[in-house]
């Protein structure tokens, strides 16, 4: 299977994760429905190895199946902004006071269409993928400290 018939095949799933991220917009650190999620989906996938790193950001490992190889981390955001949406969407923010007006939702939907893809795909690439979901981007210091500093992306090549 190549790249575009794959993306086609789970566009709609990656939509309805989408929208369901952006129904229940969750601010800074405090994810644990978005967190429980991605956590959900990654295992549903068959992600080799998923952990919390820092305050409610996940990393999941994927393996290729061709051999060792190097390393590559991809990261996303997965927090909203303290926003009242006002857009009318069929899946608007049921949370008042909070949206995901930065896109994030969208890129947390799309890291997991990717990390599907990879899945269903290991048996044509070498190496390892992680893929990083980063809580609290908007709220500084920023959820890539904890990530860091709890050692997951350590052996992270690129």
């Amino acid at each position: 299977m190549i790249i575009p018939e794959k993306i086609s095949e789970i566009l709609e799933d990656v939509i309805t994760i989408r929208r369901e991220i952006h129904r229940n917009p969750e601010i800074g650190f405090e994810l644990p429905k978005t967190s429980a999620l991605v956590k959900k989906e990654l295992s549903a996938y068959g992600v080799d190895k998923i952990i919390c790193a820092g305050k409610s950001s996940v990393v999941g490992t994927i393996r290729g199946k061709k051999g060792p190889g190097k390393c590559i981390g991809l990261r996303c955001d997965m927090d909203a902004l303290p926003v009242l949406e006002e857009t009318g969407l069929s899946f608007c923010s049921l949370t008042p006071g909070a949206m995901h007006a930065c896109g994030h939702d969208l890129h947390t939907a799309m890291m997991l269409g990717i990390a599907r893809t990879l899945c269903d795909m290991r048996d044509k690439f070498s190496g390892t993928v992680k893929v990083i979901f980063e809580a609290g981007e908007e709220t500084q210091p920023g959820g890539a400290i904890g990530i860091i500093e709890s050692g997951a992306v350590d052996d992270v090549d690129a």
